[in-house]
């Protein structure tokens, strides 16, 4: 190749480099969005988790209410409340206390 033949190619050379880094550019801006997307969808599915966590603590604590676990023992289980001198109180010399 002669300078000639090498002074002809420089124009075309830039121009290949050129292309390339508008390539490059245009690469790097759809990644981006493609990357924000992401952290767009992620965000929506922590805040899903966060709510849906929210309410299940939230059944939670109404299942653990004193009234409410009586209602379902009494409707449930068939629990029923005790009756004067049922219930026996114990103390560490071991006899038991009347009502």
């Amino acid at each position: 190749m002669s300078f000639k033949e090498s002074g002809q190619m420089k124009p075309l050379l830039s121009i290949f480099i050129f292309i390339m880094c508008l390539f490059t550019i245009v690469f790097f801006r759809m990644e981006s969005r493609r990357l924000g997307y992401t952290v767009l969808k992620m965000t929506h599915s922590a805040n899903q988790m966060k709510s849906q966590y929210q309410s299940e603590l939230v059944k939670l604590a109404r299942i653990n209410d004193p009234q409410n676990l009586q209602q379902y023992a009494m409707s449930t289980l068939t629990l029923k409340k005790a009756k004067q001198g049922q219930i026996i109180h114990m103390t560490e010399e071991g006899f038991a206390v009347s009502q």
